[in-house]
């Protein structure tokens, strides 16, 4: 077959034709035009005899003609066997980019039409619509970038090819807090910028993807997975600059757990060893960068079925208060107790430094918390001093509607708010300044105290103490242990106490354990005290 008989349509077929709606073009085997019809013209936007005598290609999108052109030369040399092929086209007066489908036959030997038919549709609205769902199901709607879909067929595809190839999971830590304390609005925006920073700090060749909540993911691949390390280090250091929004200035802490590829790594593999790095950067106390190890997989393993005793435990009556008493000085009488928990799982007593991390992680602090306070409410009349405060975790300052449980369990109990107090650790408090200071004064103003636990140890400060709604501090054991011996321990606890009579707080010196002690205390204007020296902590009669 000769090309040189490709000669275009007759008059009859070109008359149907240009009455037809959709673009219909001949083309000879070189994809020279030979015919274009009104409609074809009309959505190329020119006259169709000036279109006649250009080459096909020439019209279509630079990044479709390759392919174009091997659809078109396939079917010349198939002799009558036809094809399908799509290709963006610069359309109308607008100079837009349409995406056109087109069927293409041979019909060069047919005498009525004399070349390559091309009937084309126009699928521009459909591409846009399958684009929007294809976004819908591989983009993150919030940060714009691939989610977790996409994540995962990535991995899946570098994993079956050659290389150094790492899985890094990158999370702000504590992110909830500023969800609750700043609202919904600004911690989008937060995640946001979290989410360009991460993404600038990286080569653009890397991918970043938003996996799940705020937790991103990031693929390394080539040297960059060789030096994952100082890859994450700089996403790290990047994340942790002080972020301006909503008249709020944040300093994040962001945790970072990365798995590097060996022999027998899938993806589901690197996916939960990633994960398991990530967890021990967080329970390490967050700011970390961790690499795997094999050891947490079986720590993986025993964390899940110490949480599960735990929830047993607390379903079990397995948890219990521990009261020590909180004493006035000089005398040593008894005004109030500070409630601990134990847990005692079959024989064995479960240390609080041991669950209560885990419990405060999974969650399960905020059940186990109202149980406390449901407690506490139940004995506090006939605790020693007649008084008992709780510990407040993160977790459960972070837990909605925590002034309205407490209220509940008080009212169910009918216990006097004023027979119950509150204490955060002060790293806690200014961590989330703002939120928790708000959740403390709901609390205050239904009538229970509010303390700061281990005071000295963190920002001791006038200027944010005189801003708490708090009505005494605790000074931590690590300032009172030596202050019968040390002249700057004393001079340390002076200053507090001076500080704390300016803004009218009660004060109590905790880890007291010898006379020598109380009586420096004494000697310094201290009114209350608790330690060993005035009682270990005992279940409650």
């Amino acid at each position: 077959m000769s090309h040189d008989r490709a000669l275009g349509p007759n008059a009859d077929v070109a008359s149907v034709a240009d009455r037809m709606l959709s673009p219909v073009a001949i083309i000879d085997g070189n994809s020279t035009l030979l015919y274009i019809n009104s409609a074809g013209a009309r959505a190329i936007g020119r006259e169709a005899r000036r279109l006649v005598g250009r080459h096909m290609l020439e019209l279509i999108h630079r990044d479709d003609r390759a392919r174009v052109r091997e659809e078109l030369r396939r079917v010349v040399a198939d002799c009558g066997e036809g094809g399908t092929t799509t290709y963006r086209l610069r359309a109308g007066s607008s100079g837009a980019w349409r995406t056109f489908e087109s069927t293409v036959d041979n019909l060069i030997d047919d005498e009525r039409i004399g070349g390559i038919l091309v009937a084309s549709r126009d699928i521009s609205d459909q591409v846009a619509r399958e684009r929007m769902l294809h976004e819908a199901a591989y983009r993150d709607a919030l940060t714009g970038l691939p989610n977790r879909n996409e994540v995962n067929e990535r991995l899946g595809d570098l994993v079956r090819t050659e290389g150094p190839l790492a899985l890094a999971f990158v999370d702000v830590d504590r992110f909830a807090l500023v969800r609750h304390s700043l609202g919904h609005s600004i911690a989008d925006t937060v995640a946001r910028v979290v989410a360009e920073r991460v993404r600038t700090a990286v080569p653009a060749t890397m991918l970043v993807g938003q996996y799940s909540g705020d937790m991103l993911a990031l693929l390394l691949t080539g040297q960059a997975a060789n030096d994952a390390r100082e890859v994450l280090w700089r996403v790290l250091h990047r994340v942790s600059e002080p972020l301006f929004v909503g008249g709020h200035e944040l300093r994040l802490s962001v945790s970072a757990g990365v798995a590097s590829r060996c022999a027998a790594s899938t993806s589901d593999s690197l996916l939960r060893d990633a994960g398991l790095a990530l967890h021990r950067a967080k329970t390490q106390g967050g700011g970390r960068l961790q690499l795997f190890e094999g050891s947490m997989r079986e720590s993986a393993v025993e964390r899940l079925e110490f949480e599960a005793n735990m929830r047993h435990g607390l379903a079990n009556g397995e948890f219990s208060l521990a009261l020590q008493p909180i004493v006035s000085l000089p005398g040593g009488e008894p005004i109030g107790s500070e409630a601990l928990l134990r847990w005692r799982h079959g024989d064995r007593d479960i240390p609080p430094d041991r669950f209560i991390p885990i419990a405060e992680e999974t969650g399960l602090i905020v059940p186990i918390g109202d149980w406390t306070i449901d407690q506490a409410a139940r004995i506090a009349r006939d605790a020693p001093g007649g008084r008992v405060t709780v510990n407040l975790s993160a977790r459960q300052l972070a837990a909605p509607d925590l002034p309205a449980r407490i209220a509940r369990i008080l009212a169910a109990r009918h216990t006097s708010p004023s027979m119950i107090g509150f204490e955060v650790t002060e790293t806690l408090l200014i961590e989330h300044f703002a939120y928790t200071a708000q959740v403390l004064s709901q609390i205050r103003d239904l009538g229970c105290r509010v303390g700061l636990d281990d005071f000295g140890t963190g920002y001791s400060s006038l200027a944010y103490l005189r801003r708490l709604p708090i009505d005494f501090v605790k000074i931590d054991g690590s300032i009172t242990a030596d202050i019968d011996a040390d002249l700057q321990a004393r001079a340390i606890l002076g200053a507090i106490l001076a500080m704390a009579d300016a803004l009218h707080l009660d004060v109590v010196a905790e880890g007291i354990e010898t006379q020598g002690q109380a009586d420096t205390l004494v000697a310094l204007g201290c009114r209350q005290a608790q330690g060993f020296l005035f009682g270990r902590p005992q279940p409650p009669d």
